[in-house]
């Protein structure tokens, strides 16, 4: 048995209660916690561990009250063997007092052993003390789960962890884990209770959660096992890189510019390295090349560096330029560890040197007398940024010229004044060339020319005229020559004056001993070389000193001294004359010459003896002699020619030496470099370079130095360290002496005499002390142009496009120590295909033109970001990358061998040998072009001003990769103007317009479509081929015309959802129209959710306003209601909503609301407050050809018309204004009434129908006022414009009977324009409306074809089929409007409608109706009546007969549908009621409460009444108690659900529709009789049809009339005679005098039946006509049915009859043939064959109605011959023959 306990990572308490510091004792594992338990503390659990067969082991059980009370406790013992304890007994404690249970554990057998010490106190608690002998196991103890925290990719991150082992075996262990975790000590072996430290290592490779489980196995055989869950986070470091005067190179790289740096000084950039996140990255500077530690300038002192989560590294780089005058380029990588990438830092620098000039370079000052002084200023000024030393090589206390300044310090930018003392005592002449020493500056020389008479003496007054024509013949070869000897050339001619006074030799007298030229040498050079003791000498010296340096040495002090002889030269051709300047003084210089004056003869010499005398020991002496040599025959200016005057020669010795003692200590020097080491640029093998060093003793005693040993100078190092001799360095001054606060200039000239770097060091010993010495390493070389090119100077270009270009870059670095002129030279004859930019330029060293990478801008690629790198400027003195360009003339590969010449340039400017490197170049052409993957690219339908994107793959299947330009063409089919559409913007929007596309390579352009109109767009897509874009980004194509790529087809719609149908008890237009027409810009400015304003009734600017009336009703009727069906026909969603004013306008703080409210905004206040309009649904989405039912309402529960605007608004559609109007009196279906067109001068117009309707529950009266000038226009002809026919006075009441009223108007224009007529409609006691009516009239001579007729069929009325099935509805109509256009009066118009039965399981009954008295005259529907079965049909039969007037018709004929199921219901709850009802007036319940009132009520028996009496009996019984009807509601019959249709027409005149519809005259079928009927009368309907007028009646009386004729009723039913005779009327025949009127007919009307001709029938009216006004309903429409059956029997008859005379005479015949004719030619034989073709037809529709046959079968005919027997030729009959 074997556990693993896993614990949490933090301590662990104890077995023993204790915390658990590591070590696991064995007290501890003895001791067990405690706990407290109804009061009494005891052990948690009894465990014996570590036990052995046969031993008994004790361990107590301590009971503690730990409570204020005793406690009383019972136990109960073991129950196994094992465990022993004392007898069960009572335990007692008091407060604070323990009882000890001890108990034995003895195990006979190796097994786990488990039992319990069970305690019970007296108040019923019991506990348990559980006993357990445990066998040794195997138990680690480990946390559940190890975090690691959040780290850095490739990071490592470690966490440690404590493995304890809680056994006493020795457990062996073993770990297994997956990366990127990893377990040091993963294999060991742990004692017993002991812990081992356990690392855990977090090493991720990628930036996400790892969550992974580790497993320990342990046990002798690894057989248990644990788990531990390892967590940890990883994210990519990220670094932020800040730096100032950050540039962006030419050549690529991130450029750190130090700017302009003194030599000398340093200068630091800070790099300041951010870390963003929260994980930390290690940063690593390191140098890019490895190049010569002499080269490094630029130094970062961190190399390696970690930056915590959210913490700032500062990074430092110092730049400390080696090199006077030079730019340094360096490279640095900066890495951020873990992999993520590191950045090239390019550090460039440049190095000042110090930049000194003096005022002047020649101080003249002129004749002085012996003994006099003379001074003159000379100014220093330091042009530099650091303070400059400077040096006169001269002595001012034993020079002639004394400057009291000759050593010091110029400041940055300012200068220093110093005086030149000129104070002669020799009557000579003077001049001397001083040199200024700068360190890391060329020597400056300073010419001071004076001239010294006396009053025996007086030399030529030196000038400076005198001293350029010296140089000028020393330059010639003149400058050897004394004056003398110059005058004697002159005058033989063999050198002549020039204009400026110049001596010229002349080219014919050249002569054998003529001198050599001198050179004019810089001034190192000078300096170095022009006293001739160098090992070169370029100008032998005229006059000069075996040695310029004398150095005694160490000197005993002695009388006579020590003296040291030199040797005086003279190399010119005429004696010169030498003199000392001896010092004067007081005292006796140490340092003296002799003797002091000297003739020397022509190319002789002389020797000078110099003696040096010191004065005391331990001391340092130093001087300078100074003398000047001149030509003898210069003593006097009368002997001189001016034109060959030669100055003075000026020697000088330097005298030094000292006298300490050798057991003495020379005083210790204190001396400060200006640098640590000597660093020479590269140069040309034997090319001089020269630098300086300055010295400056720092000390109280002058520092006496000296070169030790010169030939270590010439033991130098190469590179390697190999000793080599041949030293190519030198200095000046060698020895000499530094006074006290001086500076001392050394000079060091380097030439090297072979390819190699020198290494050498300047040992300077000071003041003779073997200690201390100066050390100056010394570096040079010798160097060769080098250069690196990359992949072995091969270059490759992939194929490119013929007519193109395509370039690459090539980077070539400066691998040498020398700044590089580079030029790349290519053959003539591939120029053209080849070039290079730049072709020539030069490199600094350790510089690299390299290809720009645009992944250094890329912050992903590195994880390190640059701000605001879009702002970095390109450094413009930094040359360009090598970007090679090729460009291809013909298809093929080509190989090119251009060939880059490089030249070093030395800092001197000297160029170095060429060095040639070759190239290779490959490439080639190819034909190029790309294509569209897809041809025709559909976008479909989309919303104007919407957007949709599609990608277009380009596809680029040559071998070169091209570049493309894309031309877009648009063709627009719509209908609008062209001109219109040019003014739109670009419908088209690409992704990218012109681009690379690589060879066989696809690219993905997103093409964005966003129409502007309600058009179809065809965007051409092509594209041209273009050149590579120019510097200034121009390309060019590489062909005239584009080719075609693809097609994009799209097109723009609105989304107009159509309002098919408007259906319900209300009134409301159509809006297809005004839905499906374009929206204005104003519509588009808002959506559904952003249509809203501040202002209480926001202004809606649409062209798209209809008036929704919902008509007329009484107050508290049921609310009206409107179905509209709306139906999105289009291929996009439509989105709309009706918005109410208060949802149109934004909600506004208290404060915010001005002004006060308007008549209009109180009444939609209040409109909107009472709900009285609503709308459902009011919003909604509707999916491409989905459909809609919106229910517009308005409820009657305020008095007076409500008005209130609603806005429709589809979101990116139409916005339509809808104004709901509701009232509860008299209903004006519009406010604007247009007339039909009419023809000027017609005598008598068609009359026109304005309806009026009552909504209300009271009768009204209205005016009509037709006497205004507009409607009365008075002219000559006293004409009336408009007139209101048939109303005999301006004052009409509608019927009590008829809720709806005709106004008839005669419009008669006199001219061919539009009227407008205002007429007031006043209704009696209330408002009054004022009625625009709208009337055109027309000329129709003008017009002839063209006239304005209007058909009504194609009107915008309502839709003729029902699309929305209401609620509670049964039927439908097939049709729901009918339209009978253009008709002739009297003619008789038939149209066929359905009513269909939708139930499935109710019948339904139904009746037609009129909606006036009047129309009953003209309309007829058969059956008037029926019965429908659940889903039958039955066909209608519209008969339409206009009277003598011509009108416009326009009929509602109403169709009530009851449903029958409801009707019988309706029927058993009247009967239930009325039995409750009876019961109620028979039965009474007597209570208690009742026995008071007994004798004050009385209940009457019912009596029974007779048969006849029992309606009247019942409502007397009815009219009895109203309280018990009250009490009991009568149920209410079930409404009927109406069905309206509707019918229009227009009548003509039987002439006029001959006349304007000729077509249609053989189609119209005219009822003769009713032709007939008004020629006989003659008169009009009203005059033969008698009025009818309704009497109005009170309740009363309509109950005493509807009692009397019951009565009568009754009567008439039980009389027998009555009903007999009744039904013998039905069989008896009708008489033959009724069938056939005796009329004859008029020829007139014979001839119009036989031609087809009709005859006038103008101001007639049928009298049929008005005996059919006798009825309002349509069941007395049958009459004419009857008729026609008369008439055929008559017929009948008639034939009969001449069938049986047939055998009579011929004149009987004739008369019976002319009375059959007289027969046919009748209207009443015209109307029976009419109405017999018309039942055939009808019988025929209603047939295929009850689908006993399919009317829209193929009709199919087989007709096959008989078959007979073959007859012989001979018996065929001649008609057998031709069958």
């Amino acid at each position: 048995m074997s556990a693993a306990v896993l614990k949490p990572l933090a301590s662990v308490p104890g077995k023993g209660g204790a915390a658990s510091n590591g070590k696991v004792t064995s007290q501890q594992k003895l001791t067990t916690a405690r706990r407290v338990i109804f009061g009494i503390e005891v052990e948690q659990e009894i465990v014996f561990r570590g036990w052995e067969l046969g031993k008994s082991y004790t361990r107590k059980v301590t009971l503690k009250n730990v409570i204020f009370q005793g406690q009383k406790l019972h136990f109960q013992a073991p129950t196994s063997e094992a465990f022993t304890t004392l007898y069960p007994k009572l335990i007692t404690l008091s407060p604070g007092t323990s009882f000890v249970i001890p108990v034995t554990f003895k195990p006979v057998e190796r097994q786990v052993y488990d039992d319990a010490l069970v305690f019970q106190t007296t108040d019923g608690g019991t506990f348990e003390v559980p006993l357990r002998g445990l066998l040794p196991e195997f138990r680690l103890s480990l946390p559940e789960s190890l975090h690691l925290g959040v780290g850095a990719t490739h990071d490592r991150i470690s966490s440690c962890f404590e493995v304890v082992n809680e056994s006493e075996l020795e457990t062996p262990f073993y770990w297994k884990f997956e990366p990127p975790f990893d377990i040091q000590s993963s294999k060991g072996v742990i004692a017993p209770f002991k812990k081992q430290q356990v690392t855990a290592t977090f090493v991720p490779d990628d930036a996400k959660r790892y969550i992974l489980d580790s497993i320990l196995l342990y046990g002798d055989k690894y057989q248990h096992s644990a788990k531990l869950r390892l967590e940890g986070v990883s994210k990519y470091p990220q670094v932020m890189f800040y730096i100032k005067r950050l540039r962006l190179g030419r050549d690529g790289n991130l450029i750190v510019d130090f700017g302009k740096v003194a030599f000398g000084d340093s200068r630091d950039r800070m790099i300041e390295l951010r870390n963003p996140t929260t994980v930390g990255a290690t940063v690593e500077v390191s140098r890019m090349d490895k190049t010569h530690p002499i080269d490094w300038v630029f130094e970062c002192p961190i190399k390696k560096r970690p930056i915590p989560g959210k913490k700032v590294l500062h990074v430092t780089l110092r730049f400390s330029p080696k090199l006077p005058w030079t730019t340094s380029v360096e490279y640095f990588h900066v890495r951020v560890s873990n992999k993520c990438g590191n950045l090239v830092i390019k550090c460039i620098g440049e190095s000042l040197g110090p930049r000194v000039t003096a005022s002047c370079g020649l101080i003249n000052f002129f004749q002085l007398m012996a003994g006099q002084t003379a001074t003159q200023p000379l100014k220093l000024e330091n042009h530099s940024d650091q303070d400059v030393c400077y040096m006169f090589d001269t002595d001012p206390e034993t020079s002639v010229f004394h400057f009291d300044r000759p050593n010091g310090v110029v400041p940055s930018k300012s200068h220093v004044q110093i005086v030149v003392t000129f104070r002669p005592f020799l009557p000579i002449q003077y001049y001397r060339r001083v040199s200024l020493l700068v360190p890391d500056q060329e020597p400056i020389f300073i010419d001071l020319l004076g001239t010294c008479h006396d009053i025996h003496l007086r030399p030529v007054i030196l000038q400076a005229q005198h001293l350029r024509l010296f140089r000028l013949r020393n330059e010639r070869g003149l400058g050897y020559y004394s004056p003398e000897q110059l005058d004697e050339f002159i005058r033989a001619k063999k050198v002549e004056v020039g204009e400026d006074d110049s001596l010229l030799v002349r080219e014919a007298e050249q002569w054998e001993g003529l001198c050599e030229p001198a050179q004019q040498l810089p001034p190192w050079k000078e300096f170095f070389f022009a006293d001739g003791h160098a090992d070169i000498v370029f100008n032998v010296p005229h006059v000069a000193l075996e040695t310029t340096h004398l150095d005694f040495g160490r000197v005993e002090l002695g009388p006579g001294g020590e003296v040291r002889t030199v040797c005086l030269k003279n190399n010119t051709k005429g004696a010169v004359l030498f003199n000392w300047l001896q010092p004067t003084g007081p005292t006796q210089p140490s340092f003296t010459a002799q003797p002091t004056f000297v003739e020397v003869p022509a190319g002789g010499s002389a020797t000078i003896a110099v003696s040096f005398r010191p004065e005391a020991t331990d001391k340092i002496y130093a001087c300078e002699l100074e003398g000047f040599a001149y030509f003898k025959s210069q003593r006097d200016f009368q002997i001189v020619n001016e034109k060959t005057v030669a100055p003075p020669f000026c020697l000088t010795l330097k005298c030094s030496g000292h006298t300490f003692q050798p057991k003495s200590e020379p005083f210790q020097p204190r001396f400060l470099f200006d640098r640590e080491q000597l660093v020479f640029p590269s140069v040309n093998v034997d090319e001089m370079f020269f630098r300086s060093v300055s010295m400056f003793n720092s000390g109280d005693a002058p520092i006496y130095f000296r070169v030790t040993d010169l030939n270590a100078l010439g033991q130098v190092r190469d590179c390697l360290g190999t000793e080599k001799y041949g030293s190519p360095f030198a200095i000046k001054p060698a020895n000499g002496v530094v006074r006290v606060g001086e500076y001392q200039v050394f000079s060091v000239k380097c030439v090297p005499n072979r390819m190699d770097q020198f290494v050498s060091t300047l040992n300077l010993a000071l003041n003779e002390r073997t200690d201390i010495e100066a050390k100056i390493p010394l570096l040079g070389s010798a160097d060769k142009a080098t250069v690196f090119m990359e992949n072995k100077g091969e270059l490759y270009f992939p194929p490119t496009n013929l007519g193109n270009c395509l370039s690459r870059c090539y980077p070539i670095k400066n691998t040498s120590r020398v700044p590089l002129l580079f030029e790349w030279h290519v053959h003539h004859t591939q120029s053209d295909v080849i070039s290079v930019s730049p072709s020539s330029g030069r490199l600094e060293p350790n510089e690299s033109l390299v290809c720009i990478q645009s992944e250094l801008l890329l912050v992903l690629s590195y994880r390190l970001e640059i701000p605001d790198i879009s702002k970095l400027k390109v450094l413009a003195v930094l040359p360009q990358a090598q970007t090679w360009t090729f460009s291809p003339k013909a298809a093929g590969k080509t190989l090119l061998k251009p060939n880059l010449v490089v030249q070093g340039v030395s800092r001197t400017g000297a160029l170095m040998q060429k060095a040639s490197f070759p190239a290779r170049i490959i490439s080639s052409g190819s034909e190029g072009g790309i294509s569209a993957v897809e041809a025709y690219i559909d976008y479909g339908t989309m919303v104007v001003g919407s957007s949709a994107v599609r990608p277009i793959t380009l596809v680029n299947n040559s071998d070169c990769a091209v570049f493309y330009k894309l031309v877009v063409s648009v063709v627009i089919d719509g209908p609008y103007d062209a001109k219109d559409l040019a003014e739109d913007p670009s419908t088209l929007e690409l992704s990218q317009i012109e681009g690379w596309l690589q060879a066989r390579c696809k690219q993905l352009i997103r093409a964005t479509v966003r129409p502007m109109r309600r058009v179809q767009y065809q965007h051409r897509l092509a594209y041209f081929l273009m050149t590579n874009p120019d510097a200034d980004g121009d390309c060019r194509p590489l062909f005239s015309e584009p080719r075609h790529l693809c097609h994009l087809l799209s097109t723009g719609v609105y989304p107009s959802p159509n309002c098919h149908r408007c259906a319900g008890l209300g009134i409301g237009p159509p809006a297809q129209k005004e839905a499906s027409a374009d929206p204005t810009p104003a519509e588009l400015i808002y959506t559904v959710a952003t249509r809203q304003s501040f202002c209480r009734t926001p202004r809606v600017l649409t062209r798209a306003v209809l008036d929704f009336n919902f008509g007329a009703a009484p107050f508290g009727s049921d609310e009206s209601s409107v179905h509209l069906l709306l139906e999105n026909p289009g291929h996009v969603t439509a989105e709309f909503q009706f918005l109410m004013p208060e949802e149109l306008q934004m909600d506004l703080e208290f404060w915010a609301e001005t002004g006060e409210y308007t008549e209009e905004e109180l009444h939609h206040l209040k409109v909107q407050g009472q709900r009285l309009f609503s709308v459902t649904p009011s919003k909604g989405q509707l999916e491409p050809g989905a459909q809609v039912v919106i229910r517009a309402a308005y409820s009657h529960r305020v008095p007076g018309t409500d008005r209130l605007p609603v806005l429709l608004k589809v979101n990116k559609g139409r916005e339509i204004l809808i104004n709901f109007v509701g009232a509860q009196y008299l209903h004006f279906h519009s406010k604007k009434h247009t007339f039909n067109p009419v023809p000027i001068g017609e005598p008598n117009p068609s009359l026109q129908v304005y309806d009026l309707y009552n909504g209300g529950d009271t009768t009204l009266s209205f005016k009509v006022d037709c006497s205004s000038e507009d409607c009365e226009f008075k002219i000559d002809y006293n004409q009336s414009l408009l007139n209101c026919a048939g109303v005999p006075d301006t004052q009409r009441r509608d019927p009590g009977g008829s809720r709806s009223f005709e106004l008839l108007f005669k419009f008669s224009p006199l001219e061919a324009r539009t009227y407008v007529f205002d007429l007031p409609i006043q209704i009696v006691d209330g408002e009054t409306a004022l009625i625009s009516f709208c009337g055109l009239g027309f000329d129709r001579r003008a017009l002839g074809d063209s006239q304005p007729d209007v058909d009504l069929a194609e009107r915008p009325t309502v839709a003729s089929r029902q699309a929305i099935p209401l609620q509670d509805q049964l039927a439908v109509l097939s049709e729901e409007r009918l339209s009978f256009s253009n008709v002739p009066v009297f003619s008789r118009n038939r149209r066929v409608v359905f009513l269909n039965n939708t139930s499935l399981d109710r019948p339904a009954q139904f009746q037609w109706h009129v909606t006036h008295r009047s129309h009953s005259q003209i309309v007829t529907i058969v059956p008037a009546r029926g019965r429908l079965e659940p889903g039958e049909s039955t066909l209608c039969h519209l008969i339409l007969v206009p009277d003598s007037d011509p009108k416009f018709y326009d009929l509602d004929l109403i169709c009530e549908v009851q449903d029958l199921v409801r009707l019988r219901q309706y029927e058993e709850d009247i009967r239930d009621w009325q039995e409750e009802l009876r019961k109620a007036e028979e039965e009474f319940t007597i209570t208690e409460k009742d026995t008071e009132m007994e004798n004050k009520r009385k209940v009457a028996k019912p009596q029974s009444k007779p048969k006849s009496q029992s309606s009247a009996s019942s409502g007397s019984k009815y009219r009895k108690d109203l309280s018990l009807q009250a009490e009991l509601r009568k149920p209410q019959r079930p409404a009927p659900f109406l069905l309206h249709l509707g019918v229009t027409a227009q009548s003509h005149n039987i002439h006029d529709f001959q006349a304007q519809f000729p077509d249609l005259w053989d189609s119209v079928c005219l009822d003769r009789t009713l032709v007939q009927t008004q020629r006989v009368n003659g008169g009009s309907v009203e005059a033969t049809a008698a009025p009818t007028t309704a009497v109005p009646a009170e309740d009363f009386e309509g109950e005493i009339v509807e009692l009397a004729v019951s009565n009568v009723l009754h009567s008439l039913l039980g009389d027998s005679d009555l009903l007999a005779a009744i039904a013998a009327v039905h069989s008896e025949p009708a008489p033959f005098y009724h069938q056939l009127p005796q009329a004859q007919p008029s020829p007139g009307l014979r001839a119009a039946c036989g031609s087809g001709a009709s005859a006038s029938a103008e101001g007639g009216a049928s009298a049929a006509a008005s005996q059919r006004s006798s009825s309002s309903t349509m069941a007395a429409a049958a009459a004419p049915a009857s008729g026609s059956g008369g008439a055929a029997d008559s017929v009948r008859s008639i034939r009969a009859s001449s069938a049986s005379a047939a055998g009579v005479d011929r004149a009987s015949c004739e008369a019976e043939e002319l009375e059959k004719e007289k027969v046919l030619t009748t209207a009443q034989f015209g109307t029976l064959c009419e109405s017999v073709l018309e039942n055939i037809l009808l019988n025929i529709v209603s047939e295929a109605n009850q689908r006993e046959f399919d009317i829209t079968a193929r009709p199919r005919l087989i007709a096959l011959p008989p078959r007979r027997k073959p007859q012989p030729q001979s018996q065929r009959t001649p008609q057998s023959s031709q069958r």
